[in-house]
């Protein structure tokens, strides 16, 4: 089988578990909000297949081509995005595919010297080749990370799924008092409870336990912030020549295994040093920030953006059909930091006061269109984004490496 120069020179990525009925287009319309849209040469759709058990369910997957000099960011960036994107409610999984091998027609014949070098004592008549045999032939080598220049391995049978995705349906709010009170028992009987008697808990010791970062979770935040941060979202934004608007004041990610009761004593210790509160009976509304989200919240608070796919509003009914290629949403996390939880009870005796680690999103906007980024800038300021967060928007300047300002956050 003889490989296309195309392929060869190309970084292949397949997708699995697409949504059924999804076009070459559809897909290359998502990757060009992810990346930019002139770095994937072609998309292919693989035949359907279904599973082998009732109620055999389709599974559609694709190979998609992008360009080889495609930047390492750029790729890690597509693949976080698309192992962590739910498309119809369909996870998606995309990972890498190695180049594929130019088989030779025949194998090639070594010289008749070659043969008398490598041993004159040989009692075979036969030609030797070139290469070995296939079962003296070792696997090929996995790389020694889990990335090696923004490749992942591929994934084995039953290894390389990304990480649990986070679920829309929450858990009502009286199994999350049930789940508290359950843990508030366990530390009582166990004598850690922030009055025992034995372990005595300040406010100090609160913010000392949790304000460490650890565990898997935080290094996978931390690698995170890496890839995904102001600096680089600038830095390829003001390649691409985008006029630049920061969003900030979204909702926190509220990280509930991190939470700890506190007495009105702690409490108020903690609202001296300048913790925040957050007063809600559902916490576990406080998710992380999808940037989809934010994208499809952008274009209904900007019509001109939406309209973009309509071609009936299009001049002389003619429209690109692609608002994608128009403005570029980047989500990043700025920081980690501590907050007040209060979540009210029947009565005011029966309200939990906690304290809980967050994470702070931010989001960079980059616009083709100046005229779009001004009218953007007015339709956002002020607006409510969810849970009565209101957003803050303001201009940036193009990200330049020798200015401190143009540093960002990494």
């Amino acid at each position: 089988m003889m490989v296309s120069n195309e392929n060869r020179s190309a970084v292949l990525l397949r997708i699995d578990n697409l949504p059924p009925g999804k076009s070459w287009k559809q897909v290359k319309y998502l990757i060009g909000g992810i990346i930019h849209h002139s770095s994937v040469l072609k998309v292919k759709m693989l035949p359907l297949m279904s599973s082998i058990v009732p109620p055999f369910v389709p599974f559609q997957s694709c190979v998609v081509s992008l360009r080889s000099n495609l930047d390492p960011n750029s790729l890690n960036e597509l693949l976080l995005s698309l192992n962590t994107f739910q498309w119809d409610y369909y996870n998606l999984y995309a990972y890498t595919l190695p180049q594929p091998f130019e088989m030779p027609t025949s194998p090639p014949m070594s010289s008749r010297e070659d043969n008398a070098s490598n041993g004159e004592n040989s009692q075979s008549n036969s030609p030797g080749f070139m290469y070995p045999p296939v079962n003296m032939m070792a696997p090929p080598r996995q790389p020694s990370g889990p990335m090696m220049g923004g490749i992942p391995q591929m994934p084995g049978p039953l290894m390389g799924l990304p990480p649990h995705r986070r679920k829309y349906l929450q858990p009502p709010m009286n199994m999350f008092l049930q789940q508290l009170q359950e843990r508030e028992a366990t530390k009582a009987m166990m004598g850690l409870t922030l009055n025992s008697d034995s372990h005595p808990r300040s406010s100090n010791d609160i913010l000392v336990s949790n304000g460490g970062v650890g565990g898997n979770g935080a290094t996978s935040s931390r690698r995170l912030r890496q890839i995904f941060n102001e600096k680089s979202f600038r830095k390829q934004m003001t390649g691409r020549g985008m006029w630049q608007l920061q969003l900030d004041n979204f909702p926190p990610f509220l990280k509930l295994d991190t939470i700890e009761p506190l007495t009105e004593d702690d409490d108020k210790v903690l609202k001296e040093k300048g913790l925040r509160l957050i007063e809600t009976d559902q916490p576990d509304k406080f998710g992380r920030l999808r940037w989809t989200v934010l994208k499809d919240f952008i274009k209904l608070k900007c019509p001109r953006l939406l309209n973009l796919n309509d071609p009936s509003s299009a001049q002389g009914g003619e429209s690109n059909g692609d608002n994608t290629r128009e403005f570029y949403v980047g989500v990043y996390e700025d920081s980690e930091e501590q907050v007040r939880l209060k979540v009210p009870g029947q009565d005011k005796a029966d309200d939990k006061l906690n304290v809980v680690k967050s994470t702070v999103y931010k989001a960079i906007v980059g616009f083709n269109d100046k005229e779009l980024c001004d009218m953007c800038l007015a339709n956002l300021q002020g607006q409510e984004y969810s849970l009565g967060f209101k957003l803050r928007v303001k201009y940036l300047p193009p990200y330049d490496e020798h200015q401190d300002g143009g540093t960002g956050t990494a």
